[in-house]
């Protein structure tokens, strides 16, 4: 009788130069700052708001207890949708894909062309689960 050992190896895709990774919640961006040795100092940032970090935390917080809520009440969940329009980063949209168990479909676009990029890039970079993603990709 033996024990069989498994070790599993995430491969992170690389950072590209010019970019810092934001940590926050469970999801991880990729972030150009005009600051970062390498980054196009000529096009301005897609918008990035540290500030709202707790605001991000607390709609995470209010959307998963409103889903405990209706399933302890008995109700079943067929689906959960979300959509944001204007994700710029689309860190928003990564926490709740990876922070909201329930979501089974996420709309992320944004107006910006820049930024519908920054989104692909950081969807890629989570690792995201694309058959729940619509918009952007």
């Amino acid at each position: 009788m033996g024990i069989t050992i498994i070790i599993r190896i995430i491969m992170e895709p690389a950072i590209p130069e010019g970019c810092k990774v934001v940590q926050e919640g469970k999801a991880r961006i990729l972030y150009q700052a005009p600051e970062i040795k390498g980054a196009d100092k000529e096009a301005p940032p897609v918008f990035y708001n540290p500030v709202q970090e707790f605001n991000r935390d607390i709609s995470i917080l209010a959307i998963n207890t409103y889903l405990r809520t209706r399933r302890a009440a008995g109700e079943k969940l067929e689906e959960v949708r979300v959509l944001e329009g204007l994700a710029a980063t689309g860190l928003r949209s990564i926490r709740f894909i990876k922070e909201i168990p329930d979501i089974t479909k996420i709309v992320i676009n944004d107006f910006d062309p820049k930024a519908v990029e920054s989104i692909k890039k950081n969807l890629e970079f989570n690792q995201v689960d694309l058959t729940k993603v619509q918009g952007a990709i």
